[in-house]
């Protein structure tokens, strides 16, 4: 238990991720590899709960895949991106100019909003609630508790926030990653003939 050997096996842990992280990535080989990761994420979960706010398309999930793509991405480059937390990464990438300052805002908005939700529905609920058990007063509750005028504009809210968090996942991974495969596809068939 010397704390100076705890330190230097820290460093040497610390040093070894790092390394891993900033490593060249093959940037095509990169966005199929994530896209095909959340596909199989998504297997196991095919009908996700819209309150689901962790694996419901543009939820938690999407969103930080699609951070933790754009730092892997440029971590070789700009190793000053990398970030334990999700909403202090967007700010790096948002500061290097590798995210726009939109994607920046929305990110960040829909990061807040699917966490307050998120902590809200574990205080209020055994589980993710189904969208009958919030159709009558444990809707409202939860409205008042995150502050909404009442349910039906904090389920608009939430709607709206998984929109912008997938688009964003479409634009910077699931479109590119399309256009990999169909290349590859394209390659492949011309390789076969």
């Amino acid at each position: 238990d010397d704390p100076e050997v705890r330190g230097r096996a820290r460093t040497r842990v610390r040093d070894a991720i790092a390394t891993a992280l900033c490593r060249p990535r093959d940037p095509r080989q990169l966005v199929a590899d994530v896209a095909d990761m959340r596909r199989r994420i998504a297997e196991n979960t095919p009908r996700p709960s819209p309150w689901d706010l962790r694996n419901r398309r543009g939820g938690l999930i999407d969103l930080e895949f699609t951070v933790q793509y754009l730092m892997l991405r440029e971590a070789a480059r700009r190793p000053d991106v990398l970030r334990r937390e999700t909403d202090a990464a967007l700010d790096a990438l948002g500061a290097a100019g590798i995210l726009p300052p939109q994607g920046v805002r929305e990110l960040t908005d829909g990061l807040a909003l699917l966490r307050h939700l998120r902590a809200l529905l574990a205080l209020l609920f055994d589980g993710t609630p189904d969208v009958q058990a919030l159709a009558g007063p444990a809707g409202a509750t939860l409205a008042r508790c995150a502050g909404a005028v009442d349910f039906p504009r904090l389920d608009a809210d939430m709607v709206a926030a998984c929109a912008c968090v997938r688009a964003w996942y479409q634009r910077l991974i699931a479109r590119p990653a399309r256009r990999v495969s169909q290349s590859f596809d394209q390659r492949t068939g011309e390789t076969a003939r």
